[in-house]
């Protein structure tokens, strides 16, 4: 990413990076989260941006968990949300915020959710607080009762992976079949690619990597996934 001791390559340290955090660490994920947001080393695409940040966050990531704060705020990536806004601030200020930025969030919340938002708010922090494996929402109960139908529309979030869902690296793409409809692995099984995810599929290659998740294959050379059904 930063040129140290080699050539600098920004699409080369998203690969890498996309790999680690894949296999779960969570500052991996918040730097796909950044390079998303940014463009760096990979197309722009907001969306993509949060959904990183909030697995980032969900790991326990404190910058993750601020920036998160910051785009439910603002409605960056995703539907503005000042519930969750306000309880991924309260996540980060319990854990000790170093940098003391969220006192400002907290204070500028204070003045614009309602007693219904702050309770949510409070409630979602204290349950994540006492059992991490806790997965907190995309969107708050508020937030999906009262948000325009509109906004919700041209926002709403693919849902990120679920805590606890197990994934396997290392497998690649032995056999392609029917343009892409079924995929075969290096171990011998056989996948069906869902639905409209065969557009993506029918471009992957042999030996492209491959990441398997529950019902998901993860191209982590192509960066993208598609859903996919086992049936082999």
């Amino acid at each position: 990413m930063f040129g140290e001791g080699v050539p600098k390559d920004p699409a080369l340290a998203f690969k890498w990076s996309y790999k680690a955090a894949v296999a779960g660490s969570p500052l991996a994920a918040k730097d796909i989260c950044a390079a998303y947001f940014m463009g760096v080393g990979v197309s722009q695409n907001k969306q993509a941006g949060f959904e990183w940040c909030w697995i980032a966050a969900s790991r326990g990531e404190p910058i993750a968990q601020r920036n998160l704060a910051s785009r439910y705020r603002d409605g960056v990536g995703v539907g503005k949300d000042l519930t969750l806004a306000y309880a991924w601030a309260i996540i980060l200020r319990n854990a000790g915020d170093k940098d003391n930025r969220i006192p400002p969030i907290l204070d500028a919340l204070e003045k614009d959710i309602n007693p219904d938002q702050r309770s949510e708010a409070i409630a979602l922090a204290s349950e994540w607080g006492k059992n991490k494996e806790h997965v907190m929402p995309v969107h708050s109960r508020w937030y999906l009762e009262n948000a325009p139908r509109n906004e919700d529309a041209q926002v709403q979030p693919r849902a990120p992976p679920r805590a606890g869902v197990e994934c396997s690296t290392g497998h690649w793409i032995s056999d392609k079949m029917d343009d892409g409809k079924y995929i075969k692995l290096e171990n011998g099984s056989v996948w069906e690619v869902q639905g409209a995810d065969t557009v993506d599929s029918t471009l992957w290659l042999e030996m492209d990597e491959i990441t398997v998740c529950t019902g998901k294959l993860i191209n982590t050379d192509e960066h993208e996934s598609v859903e996919a059904k086992r049936i082999k």
